[in-house]
């Protein structure tokens, strides 16, 4: 397969550079009148084919699609046809990774794909509520309120996970600044005591001789802790992988005092930002739970929805459904009712997902106070007790020599 540059004349009369795929240059001008375009120069590019993909490399992250999204949102809105728009993409995107995938979706759709199908074959790049809301655009020919709404949607992602992010980075650089302030400590200032202390023949105190212990067994035993470390991780990592550790670790998230406060807000304010992007779109609020249930973030909040579900196919309304879960707040229950007693629930899910936002920036904003004296005290004390537990056996010294 190979790559032609070319110079065209667009559906609205501007002129435009590109490139294009194909076998020979009489498939190229073909496509190009497909897209609508009046060639004037076609000529030869460099041979698609690579032994290696650079493109391997490239993570799409919540900002490529974010971008990725408004930008189809805006073209589809323009009365720009998907071919056409995928072609501009493809030329528009910087991520390597998402670039060749919208190569290969365009290739899809000419061969005469669906838009959902062609993005289908990509799902490590396209989560499950953005492949739900296209299918659900296409199906009503609402494609560019599709992409809209997967464009907020991916925003108010971005903006929740920097902010959380923020609140996390100080807490680990202070933990990584202690942690290395208590080796330095152990290592290198407390041995220097040892043989003073033994030469001074007096009763050392327990702290102190707790303080010496560790410190021999830093020194001395380092790679049994560097290994002990390296398997306490590693079982962790691994724990968490199973299905009790994801179910034991995510019931602690929820239930720890002031994060767990924070993370179950977050977990409904997901639920009901995607929900009301799912429903909005027009798919049924029983495939809609189906959906909103994998991709909420927590098992312990997938578990009741997919009960949610189960009860919403037997008969019951969304509320009673909920309320019987015990996992949302009464102002989340009340409020849906009414939306499902005035028939806004898309308006009301998003009213609950803009408040529990609100909520969120406040409740990070407190942990990250709290977090920082509490950091601070717990550095103090760990840094008193060594020096307490030095300077106390100093004094003693000091008397039997006076």
């Amino acid at each position: 397969m190979d790559l032609f540059k070319y110079k065209a004349i667009n559906r609205d009369g501007k002129t435009v550079k590109g490139t294009v795929e194909a076998g020979d240059r009489e498939t190229a001008l073909s496509k190009l009148k497909e897209l609508k375009y009046t060639p004037l120069e076609i000529s030869p590019g460099t041979v698609l084919d690579s032994n290696i993909d650079f493109a391997f490399f490239d993570k799409v992250k919540l900002k490529d699609l974010a971008i990725f999204s408004k930008q189809f949102s805006i073209l589809l809105d323009a009365g720009i046809a998907v071919l056409a728009a995928l072609d501009i993409l493809k030329r528009q995107t910087e991520n390597k990774k998402l670039r060749k995938v919208t190569t290969e979706m365009q290739n899809d759709v000419q061969r005469g794909h669906s838009l959902n199908a062609a993005m289908r074959k990509n799902k490590d790049v396209f989560p499950e509520i953005m492949l739900n809301i296209v299918e659900a655009g296409e199906t009503t020919g609402n494609l560019e309120d599709a992409f809209e709404k997967m464009s907020i949607h991916f925003d108010k992602e971005l903006a929740l996970s920097g902010k959380l992010k923020s609140s996390m980075t100080y807490a680990i650089v202070l933990s990584v600044i202690a942690f290395i302030v208590i080796i330095v400590l152990l290592v290198g200032v407390v041995p220097n005591f040892v043989d003073m202390f033994k030469s001074a023949g007096t009763e050392l105190p327990a702290t102190t001789k707790l303080l010496l212990s560790m410190s021999a067994f830093v020194t001395k035993y380092w790679y049994l802790l560097l290994g002990g470390i390296i398997v306490l991780v590693g079982g962790f990592n691994i724990f968490k992988k199973t299905e009790f550790g994801i179910m034991a670790l995510d019931n602690i998230k929820i239930s720890i005092p002031v994060i767990g406060d924070m993370n179950r807000k977050i977990i409904i304010a997901r639920f009901a930002r995607i929900l009301s992007s799912l429903v909005g779109s027009g798919l049924p609020l029983f495939t809609s739970l189906e959906v909103v249930a994998r991709i909420v973030g927590n098992k312990v909040y997938q578990t009741a929805l997919e009960k949610v579900r189960k009860d919403v196919g037997h008969g019951f309304s969304l509320t009673q459904a909920l309320v019987e879960t015990n996992l949302f707040m009464k102002m989340v229950v009340q409020m849906v009712k009414v939306g499902e007693d005035t028939g806004r629930l898309e308006s009301v899910l998003d009213k609950i997902a803009d408040f529990y936002d609100e909520e969120i920036e406040e409740a990070t904003n407190a942990v990250t106070a709290l977090m920082e004296p509490a950091l601070i005290m717990v550095l103090a004390v760990i840094v008193g007790f060594i020096v307490l537990s030095i300077v106390e056996p100093m004094f003693k010294m000091m008397q039997t020599i006076k």
